[in-house]
């Protein structure tokens, strides 16, 4: 399969402090390429994002699959344009309302099966509004759990059982019960304003090659519900991890590196979360992609998107734990980066500069 092509385009996303992601792939071989959309960012987003794929992609009338990583509206918003230009294929996404009736005894009250489906459907309203047009266009919706294949992607994270247990820790579903809680972060029950804790990025501290302090932290559980991707495409490896936290990245790892599946040094990865220093740790990255550079000096390209203006994101400590194993990083930050292989650079195109390592980064509180 050397003859495989694809190209990935991660566009910008967001202005200032808020981030999403919008991802176009195609890939194929001289036969047949397929186009394979992941999450469409906000609803300006989503028109730039079906511009690019018209521009790029030769006008396509078809999206192959459209993938839906969680139902933040960052990430969510902008597929309902995607779905209004083109024909899809398949729709892949998790819808948390159709488990109501496994997990009403998961939150405080007296809840019904039909009361909990109806509450947590009216919670998610752009992922309903998704449901809504693919019944209308007869698009079928399919659940994204671990194993599944989408073409030559196959599912990482979450399995149904991680999943479910996710749904009560929502910051939009009600309140789940004392037991419920167990084994879960308090940061996962504070509001979305608690949650978007900004830290001084003008605060920096030495760093250097050799000492990593990268320890991780709690992400929104939401945000570990996100669909992780991988591929082996041919002799290009790639991993999509969306906003999944350190909880996520483990389960997915455990089932690749369980299946056989190589993580070391990856042709492409999406650094997750826009770059935040809670999604990975040292300890993290070292299963998923080494702890040193590749024998070829260059482990592959690490990508981050991150709204334009956005003093949080990407945090340059995690960027440099990215370039410490021999990734060349980049982040969107207003412009569309990409990669292309046996594909040719897009007209006007050019070669990105990589971030440098930084000797100095941000404060770890």
């Amino acid at each position: 399969m050397s003859d495989v092509k694809i190209e990935i385009d991660f566009l910008p996303v967001g202005d200032g402090a808020k981030s999403g992601d919008a991802i176009a792939i195609r890939y194929g071989d001289d036969n047949e390429l397929f186009i394979h959309v992941v999450d469409g960012g906000t609803q300006e987003s989503g028109e730039t994002l079906v511009n690019h794929i018209n521009k790029y992609y030769d006008n396509p009338a078809w999206i192959d699959n459209l993938v839906c990583t969680h139902g933040d509206d960052d990430h969510s918003s902008g597929l309902r344009t995607v779905i209004e230009n083109f024909n899809v294929g398949k729709i892949w996404m998790n819808r948390p309302w159709l488990y109501a009736s496994e997990l009403t005894h998961k939150f405080k009250g007296a809840w019904t099966a039909e009361g909990l489906r109806r509450n947590i459907r009216d919670a998610f309203p752009i992922l309903a509004e998704i449901e809504d047009m693919a019944n209308e266009r007869g698009i079928i919706i399919e659940e994204a759990f671990q194993g599944k294949r989408i073409g030559p992607f196959i599912i990482a994270s979450p399995s149904r059982h991680f999943y479910l247990s996710l749904i009560p820790h929502f910051s939009r579903t009600p309140e789940p019960v004392e037991q419920a809680k167990e084994g879960f972060s308090f940061l996962r029950f504070l509001g979305e304003a608690g949650r978007s804790v900004a830290y001084a990025a003008s605060n920096l501290v030495p760093d250097s090659w050799d000492f990593e302090y990268l320890p991780g932290g709690e992400t929104a559980a939401s945000n570990e519900s996100s669909i992780v991707q991988y591929m082996h495409f041919g002799d290009i490896r790639v991993m999509l991890t969306g906003d999944a936290g350190l909880e996520a990245l483990n389960h997915a790892t455990d089932f690749l590196h369980h299946n056989g599946y190589e993580t070391k040094c990856m042709d492409i990865i999406q650094i997750p979360h826009h770059g935040s220093r809670r999604n990975i740790s040292t300890e993290l990255l070292n299963r998923l992609i080494g702890s040193s550079i590749c024998k070829n000096g260059s482990s592959g390209v690490a990508y981050a998107s991150a709204s334009a203006g956005n003093s949080d994101h990407p945090r340059k400590r995690v960027l440099n734990a990215f370039t410490r194993r021999g990734y060349r990083t980049h982040s969107t930050e207003g412009t569309t980066k990409g990669y292309n292989h046996n594909i040719p650079m897009k007209p006007g195109w050019s070669s990105a500069v990589p971030h440098p390592f930084y000797d100095h980064v941000e404060e770890s509180s």
